[in-house]
């Protein structure tokens, strides 16, 4: 709830400060509820290097992510809304055809509804998913479209679409690289593991093939502190 409560206060702010000229005023309440939406995207992404730099703790990290994300999905829908009735006069269809930005954008909300709907466990259970830890890795190509798409607007600001663009790219940046050095030293300890293993009073038997394995076990143990 809180999440969609920063949607909607976000919104009346928008509609509040774009209530001037009629199409100088659609145009800023577009503007400012997609830059909200993608705010409260990245944040929601920016939950995970977060706690492990230890500002947040796990539990708060899980119920921002939650709140944040679905802030963005509720904040986009309003967007969605705002850009239909006012900057496209009710033609969205006719100009997502041939606009590379709509396009783009309407894919983003498409991923976002997704995330959404599976962000309630009573839907979740209804439907009966059962990977939807994986699902919501989707978190991910939802911003880079939507910072796509923030991009190819005509009105977008330049300064602001590359300060939220670094931001993503850095949060990228934390979730992959870092989960690869994790999992290759995850690999590591396991390694030594097996190789304290075989280092009991009983030495390892020589295989016919020349590689040492630990008694009682077939695979082999590597001498160069790798695992093979």
């Amino acid at each position: 709830m809180i999440g969609l409560g920063l949607a909607i206060l976000w919104s009346l702010g928008a509609l509040w400060q774009g209530s001037g000229p009629e199409a100088l005023g659609h145009v800023w309440q577009a503007r400012w509820t997609g830059y909200g939406s993608l705010s409260l995207l990245l944040l929601s992404l920016a939950m995970r290097p977060a706690a492990e730099l230890g500002l947040v703790s796990p539990a708060s990290r899980v119920r921002w992510r939650r709140e944040f994300g679905i802030g963005a999905a509720g904040l986009a829908t309003i967007h969605l809304v705002l850009v239909q009735s006012g900057f496209l006069q009710g033609q969205f269809w006719f100009f997502l055809a041939d606009t590379a930005w709509l396009q783009v954008g309407a894919a983003a909300l498409v991923v976002l509804w997704c995330l959404w709907f599976t962000s309630y466990p009573v839907l979740v259970r209804a439907v009966k998913l059962k990977n939807w830890v994986a699902l919501h890795r989707l978190a991910y190509l939802a911003g880079l479209l939507a910072v796509i798409h923030a991009s190819l607007c005509p009105w977008s600001d330049p300064r602001l679409i590359l300060a939220l663009g670094m931001f993503f790219a850095i949060c990228m940046a934390w979730r992959w690289p870092i989960g690869l050095f994790m999992l290759k030293f995850c690999k590591l300890e396991e390694c030594h593991e097996q190789q304290e293993g075989c280092s009991h009073p009983d030495q390892p038997v020589r295989s016919p093939a020349g590689s040492d394995v630990c008694h009682g076990s077939s695979e082999p143990v590597s001498t160069n502190g790798e695992c093979g």
